[in-house]
């Protein structure tokens, strides 16, 4: 896979999608606009996706998907089962999981500037498919305990970001090919 570079539009891409994110969970507004900003937020991110994975086998995507929705599925059901058996997954997990995923963010950065090493790659989209499968079975066990009264947009947020990182990781951990 060739390296791309990064142009004007892409890092206006990923600028946008952060503001409309940050948008989405830190601004009260009724839950019309809310499905209107998320529908511009996976606009932005499918072009944000399309630009960085053209030239990608098919067959890379197909095997993404496929294990995307299994991570999903299995995580969900274990998110499920711990509702079901009375576990409530608190602030303490989630803590946890944020402080892991700063982490992670800190190591990639550092990795894309100072050391570009395969091995170092690896363990990140390891690391980065363990987090956000945490996630997918903390969201699911959250939304489970929470009153959203009617604004499902925001549980289908999370979900959201944690399918498409997991994406992303199997995409980058599927390209591997040195």
């Amino acid at each position: 896979m060739t390296k791309k570079k990064f142009d004007s539009k892409l890092i206006g891409a990923y600028i946008a999608a952060v503001i409309i994110i940050l948008i989405l969970g830190f601004i009260t507004m009724p839950s019309w606009l809310k499905f209107i900003l998320f529908s511009l937020f996976s606009i932005v991110f499918g072009v944000i996706l399309g630009y960085n994975k053209s030239g990608v086998d098919p067959n890379i995507v197909k095997s993404a998907l496929v294990g995307t929705a299994s991570i999903f599925v299995t995580m969900f059901a274990f998110g499920l089962a711990l509702i079901a058996s009375g576990i409530k997954l608190g602030f303490k997990f989630g803590a946890g999981l944020l402080f892991a995923l700063l982490l992670l963010v800190i190591v990639t950065i550092v990795q894309f500037f100072i050391a570009k090493s395969s091995l170092l790659k690896k363990i990140l989209v390891i690391g980065s498919l363990l987090i956000f499968s945490l996630y997918i079975m903390y969201d699911t066990n959250n939304i489970l305990q929470r009153n959203y009264y009617g604004d499902f947009i925001t549980a289908s947020l999370d979900y959201y970001l944690d399918i498409i990182n997991i994406f992303s990781g199997l995409l980058s951990g599927l390209e591997f090919d040195d």
